[in-house]
């Protein structure tokens, strides 16, 4: 992901639960060999109403940072926002209900 002039590794996991909600965890790492982040980059938690639900900034000398672990429903929609000053990206996430194959 580009901001502005920085590069950055935006990442998602995801853990299936057995009550079919999913576990999400959300990382901001630096990209193209970087060691750090550059200072001051907002990862934020959007909900589908535009609210911000977690939000957290990266300081001086961080290798990465991460929201806290939410749970999300099949059928759920967040969204995940990189902003740094005027610049930022959204990307919006779908929960796909799982899919299980009998064998």
């Amino acid at each position: 992901m580009q901001l502005s002039n920085q590069s950055v590794a935006l990442l998602v996991g995801l853990t299936p639960k057995t009550d079919g909600t999913v576990a999400v965890r959300v990382q901001l790492h630096p990209a193209k060999g970087q060691t750090y982040l550059p200072p001051n980059v907002k990862l934020a938690l959007i909900s589908q109403s535009e609210s911000i639900l977690q939000e957290i900034q990266s300081r001086i000398q961080d290798n990465f940072i991460q929201l806290k672990r939410f749970i999300c429903s099949p059928g759920k929609i967040f969204k995940i926002q990189v902003a740094i000053d005027e610049f930022s990206v959204t990307e919006e996430f779908l929960i796909e209900p799982l899919a299980f194959t009998q064998q």
